[in-house]
């Protein structure tokens, strides 16, 4: 019997003391070997997993899958109250059919906390979402979804220096530390709201309270790796997150709706965003910290937004170490509000990647803008970054708009960022690609001038006026880029550039004094 075992069936005894004082149905040991699961890469174990699971829900038991080896398995659903122990050795497999993640997308998870209260999950264990049997290049194993296009849709039509870049980016991406953006098959279902994004998550906390996830790692994740939606009390801690750096919506954690969520002791390497915080629908999201991880991404290493429905308020994040395409980045997107958000103590390496990819290795990066034509932008305020260090290809980068028509500055129209403060701010910045820059990047943005989000800035009277999508028309990138913005205090603020030279790299700053109100500059230094 493994000391592992040993410990559980340990605990769950001094549990059971408690529960008989309490007068409740004391907790069990439940083994999954018992209800018949055995390791297996080709034939399903789910209804065994499941049986062990459900036996175990109704007094706060303890689900241990005790015997070593890889589980293949459809979606499975914890509720009530009950933990699942993976140790070192076990590995669950994610099932890759339609048919093995039942109703709508919303629901597709391979692991779920529903309804769950005082669960958790933990050991060393391994849950691997498969997301190599996705690629658009391996035979389809039953897959019935079409396949996407390796990028975006793009413009009808491209500047020269797009067209440059893009040119230059298919050589870098055969190369280096930069793989290609791989093409990868999505299930035809009406339930998915984005057809390219149709495919499953790997881990879920939904409608739950009191929820520990610790010491686990998540691998090949074909979707969103960790979701935590509507969820209160949740801890994540001590958990490994890698995932394929060239397989687009592959973020490490996502936030969303849910309050007093801490992150901690967490190491993440994946190719879409490592950890974001956003509201998807009408619940708000507070109370959030992000302590003492590591964070690597091809987009950016901490999102704020860009799904802002509903409001957003007091997050800290401290103690990180951030590798990415962009830094410490608010997104503001919708009508809800940002508010109360601190980055302190933070260290930031960024550097360009392909364009496919948003973010412009901007180590910090503040917006807020409307994501189309018809939405109503909220306000950004009370926004802090403090002792923030690194290396990074770009500048610092703020960008806001009147909340009105025309320049805020003649109509006195509120700005979408008010009260700004970066505090002992230390970037280098250095040459780090060869990938041409020169753009400023809104995504996803649009200035109501255009059906699309890529259409260059123009003042327009209902719309307000707002930059949008990737703009490349000044060719240039600044060491700090400041508009659309109201009260906005820069203290110790020290970005100094290194040869060799980069093309686009502007001399001094671009403050946009025409769109900006109540800025202080104290000791700010560019060299």
């Amino acid at each position: 019997m493994s000391l592992r075992l040993v410990l559980a069936l340990l605990a769950c005894g001094t549990a059971a003391a408690a529960a008989a004082r309490l007068g409740r149905p004391p907790p069990t040991t439940c083994l999954t070997s018992q209800s018949g699961a055995v390791p297996s890469t080709s034939q399903y174990q789910t209804a065994a997993l499941q049986a062990a699971i459900d036996s175990c829900s109704d007094r706060c038991g303890t689900v241990v899958v005790d015997l070593p080896g890889a589980y293949l398995t459809a979606a499975l659903r914890l509720t009530d109250c009950v933990h699942l122990e993976l140790p070192a050795g076990v590995t669950l497999l994610a099932g890759d059919k339609r048919e093995d993640y039942p109703g709508p997308q919303s629901e597709w998870f391979l692991l779920q906390f529903n309804k769950c209260d005082k669960c958790s999950l933990s050991g060393n264990g391994t849950i691997d979402g498969r997301a190599r049997r996705w690629l658009a290049a391996a035979p389809s194993d039953g897959h019935s979804g079409r396949q996407i296009q390796a990028v975006e849709e793009q413009p009808a039509s491209l500047s020269v220096l797009q067209e440059q870049q893009q040119g230059q980016e298919a050589v870098l991406q055969a190369s280096g530390d930069d793989p290609p953006r791989k093409k990868v098959h999505n299930w035809q279902d009406a339930s998915c709201p984005n057809p390219d994004e149709c495919r499953p998550r790997l881990l879920g906390v939904l409608d739950s309270g009191d929820i520990k996830v610790s010491g686990i790692t998540l691998t090949d994740p074909v979707y969103w790796a960790l979701h935590v939606w509507r969820g209160v009390r949740v801890v994540i801690d001590g958990v490994t997150i890698r995932g394929d750096r060239g397989i687009p919506n592959t973020d490490g954690i996502d936030v969303d709706g849910s309050r007093y969520v801490t992150i901690r002791n967490v190491d993440i390497d994946t190719a879409d965003d490592a950890i974001a915080v956003k509201t998807t629908g009408k619940w708000p999201t507070s109370h959030v910290a992000v302590s003492n991880s590591k964070l690597r991404s091809r987009s950016a290493g901490v999102k704020v937004g860009s799904e802002t429905r509903a409001d957003i308020s007091f997050l800290t994040f401290s103690g990180l170490t951030v590798e990415a395409n962009r830094g410490l980045a608010l997104q503001l997107r919708d009508a809800g509000d940002v508010s109360h958000v601190v980055f302190s103590n933070i260290m930031v390496s960024t550097k360009f990647t392909d364009s496919s990819w948003w973010g412009a290795a901007e180590p910090i990066y503040v917006t807020a803008l409307p994501r189309s034509a018809t939405t109503k932008v909220g306000k950004a305020r009370d926004i802090a970054f403090r002792d923030i260090t690194g290396t990074a290809e770009n500048g610092l980068f703020i960008q806001g708009g009147p909340l009105g028509g025309g320049p805020g500055h003649l109509l006195h129209t509120p700005y979408s960022l008010y009260g700004l403060v970066l505090q002992r701010i230390r970037i280098t910045q250095e040459k780090r690609s060869n990938y041409a820059g020169g753009c400023q990047d809104y995504r996803p943005s649009s200035n109501g001038t255009s059906p699309h989000n890529s259409a260059a800035a123009m003042p327009n009277a209902e719309a307000g006026w707002w930059p949008a999508g990737l703009d490349c028309a000044s060719g240039t990138t600044a060491p700090i880029w400041l508009s659309g913005a109201e009260r906005v205090e820069l203290t110790d603020v020290y970005v100094e550039r290194k040869e060799p030279w980069r093309h686009d790299w502007r001399r001094g700053a671009w403050v946009d004094s025409y769109n900006l109100r109540a800025v202080k500059q104290t000791r700010v230094t560019v060299v």
